[in-house]
């Protein structure tokens, strides 16, 4: 009987913590393209105007001590999409589409030690996010909404994207709605 009692505790509890964790390690976006460069790869240099320049604790440059990329390099890092209601939008349910945060830091090799990353707009509006949350939570760095181009004036050509949908436990509107930065141009990996 104890041996019963002890087998259906450790089930409850296994039950219990199960249904406590959080889902953040469970890939809930779609897989829109494979990446052609990955980390390791050197990477080129921009044919076109860049849209975003990577700098700080990185490893892997193309342009002085800075990583830059034009949307074409930016795409061939691999697209993923996802569907989140836009805070700045009414919570308009829309669907982006642009590369993973955590897969531009591991393609320009930020130092393993960093711990935060500094999102800077064209306006030079900054704000910090850590780089565990980006890449537990799958921020994403988007270029489509709704399968069109962002503009500049809609707040592009890339933006921050956080999935409030997929992590309404641990994403709050208070902390990480400041992160959602528009006109995204820089990251400094500190």
């Amino acid at each position: 009987m104890k041996k019963i009692t002890y087998i259906l505790s450790l089930l409850l509890l296994s039950t219990l913590a199960a249904c406590s964790s959080s889902n953040s390690t469970e890939i809930f976006y779609d897989v829109v393209s494979e990446p052609d460069l990955q980390a390791g790869d050197a990477i080129p240099a921009p044919a076109g105007d860049p849209i975003l320049t990577i700098e700080g604790k990185i490893s892997n440059t193309n342009v002085g001590n800075t990583a830059q990329f034009d949307l074409k390099t930016l795409e061939s890092l691999g697209l993923v999409s996802y569907d989140v209601d836009d805070p700045f939008a009414g919570d308009t349910n829309v669907t982006f589409t642009g590369i993973l945060i955590s897969d531009i830091l591991d393609v320009v090799g930020a130092d393993p030690e960093a711990t935060e990353i500094e999102l800077v707009a064209l306006n030079d509006y900054a704000a910090s996010a850590t780089v565990a949350d980006t890449r537990q939570y799958s921020f994403m760095l988007g270029i489509q909404e709704d399968g069109v181009a962002i503009p500049l004036d809609g707040g592009g050509p890339a933006k921050v994207i956080i999935p409030f949908n997929d992590f309404p436990d641990d994403l709050d509107h208070v902390t990480y709605d400041a992160q959602w930065v528009w006109s995204m141009t820089r990251i400094v990996v500190k």
